[in-house]
């Protein structure tokens, strides 16, 4: 797919998207403050020990003693404790939950967005050279690479005029279910 396709088709769903951004600005302010709202003092005062890579190393409940009191300042002051970075023990979950709303916001214009990128995908032969190839590969026995390339170069051909002649509610809707898992 060439760059300008590519820019094109994404300046396409940007569009899409941002079309919802309130809708989604206001989604996500609702179920994080529910998601808070659910929480216990003690959960929301929850520290978490992180690593370089933001892998949980440790994860400090509210007690009443003087490292959970020295992680909290150093905390709010956006120090390091003990060589390790901090973040709230909220963090996780309240990310979830954004990207849960996320997701199921674009997955509402999932059948608008296959709708414009399914034409460009059946008219790229390198993405129906791939899926050839996968296609090919997927056989369990030995294929010689001559036999292999000519095989993937048939499967290339009948795909696209298979799937030009196939644009129809079936293949959208397995678009748009694909759109759905990648949301």
């Amino acid at each position: 797919m060439e760059d300008s396709v590519r820019q094109a088709l994404i300046g396409e769903i940007a569009e899409i998207i941002n079309g919802q951004r309130n809708e989604v600005v206001a989604g996500v302010r609702e179920a994080v403050t529910n998601h808070i709202k659910e929480k216990s003092p003690t959960a929301c005062l929850t520290l978490v020990r992180r690593s370089s890579s933001g892998a949980v190393l440790e994860t400090l409940p509210m007690t009443p003693n003087k490292r959970y009191a020295t992680a909290l300042i150093s905390f709010i002051r956006k120090q390091s404790f003990e060589g390790t970075a901090l973040d709230s023990g909220l963090t996780d979950s309240t990310s979830d939950v954004v990207a849960n709303v996320f997701s199921e916001r674009v997955g509402e214009k999932a059948e608008e967005i296959s709708q414009r990128a399914m034409p460009i995908l059946i008219s790229d032969e390198r993405f129906i050279y791939g899926l050839s190839e996968s296609l090919a590969g997927l056989y369990s026995g030995t294929i010689p690479a001559q036999l292999k390339s000519k095989l993937v170069a048939i499967l290339s051909h009948k795909m696209t005029d298979s799937l030009t002649q196939t644009i129809d509610t079936t293949t959208a809707a397995s678009i748009k279910a694909s759109v759905l898992k990648v949301t």
